[in-house]
């Protein structure tokens, strides 16, 4: 059915005939990374997402709550193009090493920016189901959502610029935290 001996020595013939193109071999085999997310998207979308928005129809209340959770759903099938792109961009030859790293670097702050939407949306989504309680006037839960909200996007943010500097998020942190010392101890008469 799927002979991978096949394919492998296809793909060696047709580098060996491109030899004399040093770049078209790169471009084909981005191209098929291309055409691998676009594949990885498609799936994700069509077959998963869509079969989970039956599924969630069936359920007893689905129809209410499956347009939330299929917004939470839906932003975090945005990650698996990216993670395929970020998997694959080291298998592209002739690529340089600079160009490799910020292709694999974008794909992780797409991730992480989409993670972080995804659970924004979430506690949209939880707000909303909490509303529909009787009690749920007299005991609101949107600020303490919109400070999660805030912790979330700050270590989101802190987790780009990280991924971006190559440190870890945790050296970063710390970092942060003896500078704020620092500036405590030089402005503490004027705080």
């Amino acid at each position: 059915m799927f002979d991978v001996v096949a394919v492998t020595a296809w793909f060696l013939e047709l580098r060996r005939d491109l030899e004399p193109y040093p770049w078209a071999y790169t471009a084909l085999v981005l191209t098929l990374l291309v055409l691998a997310a676009a594949l990885a998207n498609f799936v994700t979308r069509r077959i998963l997402l869509r079969g989970l928005q039956r599924l969630l129809r069936l359920l007893p209340g689905g129809a209410e709550r499956g347009s939330s959770a299929m917004r939470v759903v839906s932003r975090l099938a945005n990650v698996v193009p990216s993670q395929v792109i970020a998997a694959g961009v080291g298998f592209v030859p002739g690529l340089p090493p600079g160009l490799v790293a910020f292709i694999h670097g974008a794909c992780q702050v797409w991730a992480i920016l989409t993670l972080a939407l995804a659970v924004s949306h979430a506690l949209d989504a939880a707000n909303a189901l909490y509303e529909r309680r009787p009690d749920a006037r007299n005991k609101p839960i949107k600020g303490y959502l919109q400070v999660a909200r805030i912790v979330i996007f700050v270590l989101a943010g802190l987790s780009i610029v990280a991924t971006l500097a190559g440190v870890q998020l945790l050296h970063l942190v710390t970092g942060l935290g003896a500078a704020t010392a620092v500036l405590m101890l030089i402005f503490q008469d004027t705080i």
